[in-house]
């Protein structure tokens, strides 16, 4: 009982650790459908006016924000996580520290939003112009709308003073005004890898246990059964108490795909 026990712990933190990827992708997803949909709104429509370019401004750069808090998180939980899990000085911590330091040193696309994260908690919201403008497919006659979200570069440099040498030195050659997609996706690409990468490096220990909670579901043979620990215990007046714990038979499906699709060099699903 011990070693089913053991086995669904080390189900469930890895589960819920990777759900901070998931919240980062779809924090990510949302903002590009605002995108999408503001410049069909703003163009195809006629929306205008200062008081609505105002509103749209301020719901990208709520979006920024929750991307921004979202990514920090996903770092420093997983930093945690591992220590905790593996011990500062293990080697899969380790290698961590040295995956996330390589991408920070060999992308400024992700170092600037990480440095970006820091301006906005001291000095102020991150877009600095909004744009749209519809296009005209001359072989199809179809017109298609685009909003322009853009970093305004001298902003960025007067109003804050923390920015790493590598990162200021890349954010006074970019032009003017930058676009914000190109930086997020950029950076998505990053963090899919650190995921990936993390993920890939807790295999030894996360495999064990998800056999042993996949040879215990293999023998229940009602398919509407939802199994579950049963720990009993003394009270303090000498009492039993029974405790109840589901198997998170969930987290034991999306990880099972996971290591399948890893092993076969799959990972559309998750990544």
């Amino acid at each position: 009982m011990q070693r089913i026990g053991a086995a669904a712990s080390v189900i469930s933190a890895f589960h819920n650790h990777s759900e901070l990827w998931i919240i980062l992708k779809q924090n990510v997803d949302l903002f590009k459908q605002y995108i999408e949909s503001t410049a069909t709104d703003h163009v195809a429509l006629g929306v205008s006016g200062y008081s609505n370019l105002q509103m749209i401004k301020t719901h990208c750069n709520r979006l920024i924000l929750n991307i921004l808090t979202a990514f920090r998180a996903f770092i420093d939980h997983s930093e945690t996580y591992l220590k905790q899990k593996y011990g500062r000085n293990s080697q899969i911590f380790r290698d961590w520290q040295k995956l996330v330091s390589d991408k920070a040193t060999d992308n400024l696309s992700f170092a600037f939003l990480s440095n970006l994260r820091n301006y906005v908690q001291h000095c102020g919201m991150p877009v600095g112009h909004i744009g749209f403008e519809s296009r005209l497919d001359n072989e199809t006659e179809s017109i298609s709308y685009v909003a322009e979200f853009n970093f305004d570069r001298d902003d960025l440099l007067a109003r804050y003073r923390g920015w790493q040498p590598a990162v200021l030195t890349a954010l006074r050659k970019r032009p003017a005004l930058f676009p914000i997609q190109p930086e997020l996706e950029t950076t998505m690409q990053c963090i899919a890898q650190i995921a990936l990468s993390q993920m890939a490096l807790e295999l030894p220990t996360v495999k064990p246990a998800v056999s042993t909670l996949t040879t215990l579901v293999s023998e229940i043979t009602d398919p509407n059964a939802r199994p579950c620990i049963l720990t009993q215990s003394l009270e303090g007046d000498g009492n039993p108490r029974m405790t109840f714990a589901h198997l998170p038979l969930e987290a034991l499906s999306y990880i099972s795909r996971f290591i399948s699709d890893y092993e076969m060099g799959v990972l559309s699903r998750a990544f």
